[in-house]
């Protein structure tokens, strides 16, 4: 039976006297610690006809407690059996608040936030498994949200919705406002988050890609380099993989004014290395400098650039990418070059794959640019020597190891020259060719003819660039 002070107590939280008739509350006086025997609304928990469980709350004070040895079940469970959606909420009074709005499969945890979820496994038994969405709508609060991702972990996370409140439950909702407000808030759930599974516009803007042009203007921005990428560049030796990415970075690092790390483990860095970068300096072949030139080159030099150099010439990739680790934060490099791959001495684990290797390199390399916000490359020679009878140029799945060298660059790109010589005289045309481009901020597939100009020692671009179909 309902007493007056009961039904009072009940519209005072927003609940009408036909609600608490529907789910069989009554009123009644009993003990609780603390404060007594005092007045209190009895909710029964029910299995079909038959009472499991009493749940009392004080109408004085917020105060608890269940009948003792009652069976802990899910609180209106029976009418949320069947349910294609059942709302889950922490408490009895949040269950009767959204039945008041005109919901009928709502169901509330039997104990605290914290306490442990086999009722959940009986009430799966019984055929709440068949329920397709679960509207987990708890206290906005540490412990009630802490209890909802429990149970979500639970349910599985792809079946279940979520209520935010704005104030602590969905009581309180209805007190603050009213039953059609409610009804309204709680048909707008939103899905339960699932970590790595986004809308498009829960995915924040990402920072533009800031690229560096080449000093080669005539190339129109069809190979451009960026910060957080990977590229790997392989070719023929002697086809000038080395010399003519010395110069390219010799011209990204003056315009742009930054400082590159580099680990030239077959070109010394004294006098070979070194020789490149004083002809790039003043375009003049090192033997015409004069002492004034060769003095700015090797200022400019020592500003601009790092040079790893194990001491023992057995360099491994963890060890360069440590000791370039340094430069980057001391001496703020922005790229890092490993020339080449093939003279870094393998770190492989005793049944470990080179393919897994390669793979597990790779991963290492792209985390590295992108942890530290600088470009990493790689110059590796391809595992065959048969392209000059073949006149073709290599790609990135010939270097040794793994076709990985394409799948995981940012860029590919490839030094060639069809001939070294003519009879006795010495070519000096090559082409630098960009197999891969991931994002077009760095440009796309391309073939870029040059020429050494043996007075100067440097690379010069071939002004006619021909036709690329994949010119946007």
């Amino acid at each position: 039976m309902l007493d007056q002070e009961t039904i009072a107590w009940a519209a005072g939280r927003g609940i009408s006297q036909r609600t608490l008739e529907r789910v069989g509350a009554a009123s009644g006086i009993t003990g609780f610690p603390g404060l007594g025997s005092v007045s209190c609304i009895a909710l029964p928990y029910w299995r079909g006809a038959q009472i499991v469980n009493i749940k009392y709350r004080a109408l004085a004070a917020k105060a608890f407690k269940q009948y003792q040895g009652g069976e802990q079940r899910f609180y209106n469970l029976d009418a949320a059996l069947g349910a294609d959606t059942v709302y889950i909420v922490e408490g009895e009074m949040d269950a009767l608040s959204l039945i008041e709005a005109g919901f009928n499969a709502v169901i509330s945890i039997p104990g605290g936030a914290d306490h442990n979820l086999d009722y959940v496994d009986a009430a799966w038994a019984e055929g709440l498994a068949k329920t397709k969405l679960f509207v987990l709508a708890g206290d906005n609060d540490p412990p009630g949200r802490r209890c909802m991702e429990r149970l979500a972990a639970k349910i599985g996370p792809a079946r279940c919705a979520t209520i935010a409140w704005p104030d602590k439950d969905a009581n309180d909702f209805l007190v603050r406002y009213n039953a059609a407000e409610l009804k309204w808030h709680v048909n707008h759930p939103t899905p339960w988050p699932i970590v790595g599974l986004l809308a498009m516009s829960q995915i924040s803007e990402p920072p533009e890609i800031e690229t560096w042009n080449t000093d080669f203007h005539e190339w129109g921005g069809r190979i451009k380099f960026a910060r957080s990428m990977v590229s790997i560049v392989t070719g023929q030796p002697g086809h000038g993989k080395t010399s003519l990415f010395a110069q390219i970075w010799h011209g990204i690092l003056a315009h742009y004014e930054l400082v590159g790390c580099f680990g030239s483990f077959e070109t010394r860095p004294k006098p070979q290395y070194r020789r490149i970068l004083r002809q790039c300096q003043f375009r003049t072949n090192e033997s015409l400098l004069t002492e004034t030139q060769l003095q700015q080159a090797d200022k400019w030099i020592e500003e601009h650039t790092r040079w790893l150099a194990h001491p023992t010439q057995q360099p491994t990739l963890e060890w360069a990418l440590d000791a370039a680790e340094a430069a980057v934060i001391r001496d703020k490099a922005a790229v890092v070059q490993l020339d080449p791959w093939n003279r870094l001495i393998p770190g492989r684990g005793q049944y470990e794959r080179e393919t897994d290797y390669v793979s597990r390199s790779l991963d290492r390399c792209l985390d590295f640019a992108k942890g530290l916000n600088c470009h990493v490359q790689i110059i590796a020679h391809p595992a065959k020597g048969d392209f000059q009878s073949r006149k073709h140029y290599p790609s990135l799945e010939d270097i040794s190891g793994s076709k990985h060298w394409d799948n995981k660059a940012d860029q590919g790109l490839v030094v060639w020259r069809e001939k070294l010589f003519d009879g006795d005289k010495r070519r000096t045309d090559a082409e630098i060719i960009q197999l891969k481009a991931r994002y077009q901020e760095l440009g796309y597939p391309c073939r870029l003819p040059v020429n050494l100009n043996l007075m100067t020692g440097c690379f010069e671009a071939v002004t006619k660039i021909p036709v690329d179909t994949n010119e946007k």
